[in-house]
């Protein structure tokens, strides 16, 4: 898809009810390595992160909205099976999405995808890349033709641009 400069826009879809209950506020992650990836695209790799969360009304039909207009070439989601965040995602967000849009999804859980109740396919499938957070998880996702190490504590380089992926 055609950007109208030289960032990339990421949508970035999640469900978070803030301790506060502020909203407004952006969420604080647990995990050091996840919010220094997400500052990194942005500071380093000129990637404008667009926050979605799914636990604010009207935030999914907006997000719906952005997806069928094609504004954002990757789409990343962070949440465990049948989240609200994957459920979105595999739901009508990836249908309603043009053509060349791609999608990912952090998995917030180490537990392996369950099967889809249709194709018999583990449901991680539906999105182009994982990105797992931990070394030890290498085999839940040996299935998947991309899954990527990243995130974690543990990961050397986040989002390494010359790692030849084309991620």
């Amino acid at each position: 898809l055609a950007q109208t400069d030289t960032r990339l826009s990421v949508a970035f879809v999640f469900w978070y009810i803030p301790d506060h209950g502020d909203f407004t506020v952006t969420p604080y992650w647990h995990d050091p390595g996840f919010r220094s990836a997400i500052g990194l695209l942005t500071s380093t790799h000129g990637i404008d992160v667009q926050w979605f969360n799914l636990a604010v009304d009207g935030t999914q039909q907006t997000l719906r909205q952005d997806v069928s207009a094609g504004k954002f070439p990757f789409i990343l989601a962070k949440g465990c099976w049948h989240t609200p965040a994957d459920k979105a995602m595999r739901g009508d967000l990836m249908r309603r999405a043009p053509p060349g849009v791609r999608s990912g999804l952090f998995p917030a859980c180490s537990s392996p995808p369950p099967l889809d109740e249709v194709t018999g396919v583990p449901i991680s499938m539906a999105y182009d890349v994982i990105f797992f957070d931990k070394e030890w998880l290498r085999p839940v996702f040996a299935h998947h033709p991309l899954a990527v190490h990243a995130f974690g504590v543990d990961t050397p380089a986040t989002f390494n641009t010359s790692s030849g992926s084309g991620w």
